[in-house]
Formats: structure tokens, C-alpha cells, sequence
């Protein structure tokens, strides 16, 4: 049975991927890595249970002092922030990129094999976005660090209820819903998605390497033993 991490479980996916691993048998243990303290009426509210659960709470900016819990088998990440949150670019790069390259960079170092993020459709590095860069760039890094596994899945607008208001995310989920029936092939990869579908696929992925059904956009990276 395998040991799962997981960062960003607080959020509209994250909570996604705490939900299914927990129901998982092939799930021991479900490490969650937050910001902020959860009671046991956080831990049933935002996951709907207290069992397999392992809260963690942490500083990003200090994670050597918590080296000794990055240890198991997948690292599973849906961390991230938005510009209307982070203010500055900085500080999203550094939310977004340094939070997650430096916990994957301790996971590696601890043998954890697999290591599975939700990006972007269109993350490039090369890209003239400032967000699609930066997708692009972790993706990369995390690439090149050699797990057995690496695992991006690229969603496009997520569906689900969020904390915080995305008034322009709502109306661009309205329109791209609307033309969703008349979507194939390439065009497949834009069409709106619920949270649950994109933390199924990367669970699957990562688990047992079923691909999705559901045109989700994914780059996959394995290294033969």
C-alpha cells in the first residue's frame, strides 16, 4: 500500500485528491502538507473524514525543518495561488514554482518515487504568459529532477465551488460550457472540467497509470527501473 503527500489539499482539487485517496485500498496513508492549522472539524468539512489522514503543518520557507515527514511513496501537488492573491508576480512565482520545486527536491532526495502536479493546458515555458511561463517552468524542473514517475495533468477552467469569487473564471467557464458539445479533437483539451475529474486523472496516473478518458490534457515522464 502506498504512502501519498499531498500539497495543496485545501483547495478546489486538493480536496479532491484527499477525498479519493482515502477511499483508495491502495492508500495506507495520506500525508496532507498546510499553511495553516486544521481541528478535526476542518479535516470532515473539507474531506468528509478523519481516517488515513496525517496533517502536516508547515512554512514553505522552512522546509528543512520538517525534511523528516517528506517521506513516502507519490508526492501529489495541486499548490498554487492566483495573481489576485499573490499580488506580485514574485510572490505568485514563488508560491507556484519555489514552494513546489523545493518540496519535490526533498521528496527525491527522501526516495519518494512518483511525483504528479496539476499545471495548465497551454504551460510552456516559452510562452508570453507570465502564468502559462511559470506552469511551464515547474513542470520543467520537476522534469528534469528524475523521479520514477512525473505526472502533469493540464486542465483548463475548473468546475466546482470555490472559497474565493472568480467573477471573469465563471463567465469564461459559461461560455466555454455552452460551446463544450462542439469540441473534439485538439479543441477537446479547453473544455471546462470539475475538480474531480482532474484529481481522479492524476490519482490514476499516478497510481496505476490509467490514462484519462475525458481529453484532459497530460504529460507523463517514466524512468525503467
Amino acid at each position: 500500500m502506498k504512502k501519498v503527500l499531498i500539497l495543496g489539499a485545501t483547495g478546489l482539487v486538493g480536496q479532491n485528491l484527499v477525498k479519493i485517496c482515502c477511499a483508495s485500498e491502495a492508500v495506507s496513508v495520506v500525508k496532507i502538507f498546510v499553511r495553516k492549522k486544521l481541528s478535526d472539524e476542518d479535516k470532515i468539512k473539507l474531506f468528509g473524514t478523519l481516517e488515513k489522514i496525517e496533517v502536516h503543518q508547515i512554512d514553505f520557507d522552512l522546509l528543512s525543518s520538517v525534511e523528516q515527514h517528506i517521506h513516502g511513496d507519490i508526492v501529489l501537488s495541486a499548490l498554487g495561488s492566483t495573481m489576485k492573491k499573490a499580488k506580485t508576480k514574485e510572490h505568485f512565482f514563488h508560491i507556484d514554482h519555489d514552494y513546489n520545486v523545493s518540496f519535490a527536491t526533498l521528496a527525491h532526495k527522501n526516495a519518494v518515487k512518483v511525483m504528479g502536479i496539476v499545471s495548465s493546458v497551454g504551460a510552456q515555458q516559452q510562452s508570453p504568459s507570465f502564468y502559462l511561463k511559470t506552469k511551464g517552468m515547474i513542470e520543467n524542473d520537476l522534469a528534469k529532477m528524475n523521479f520514477k514517475k512525473f505526472v502533469a495533468v493540464r486542465p483548463s477552467f475548473l468546475i466546482g465551488e470555490r472559497g474565493d469569487h472568480r467573477l471573469g473564471e465563471k463567465i469564461g467557464i459559461g461560455v466555454f460550457k455552452s460551446l463544450r458539445p462542439m469540441m473534439f479533437g485538439g479543441l477537446k483539451k479547453y473544455a471546462p472540467i470539475t475538480a474531480a475529474e482532474v484529481a481522479q486523472a492524476l490519482v490514476d496516473l499516478c497510481l496505476t497509470d490509467q490514462l484519462p478518458q475525458n481529453g484532459l490534457e497530460f504529460e507523463r515522464k517514466v524512468i525503467l527501473a
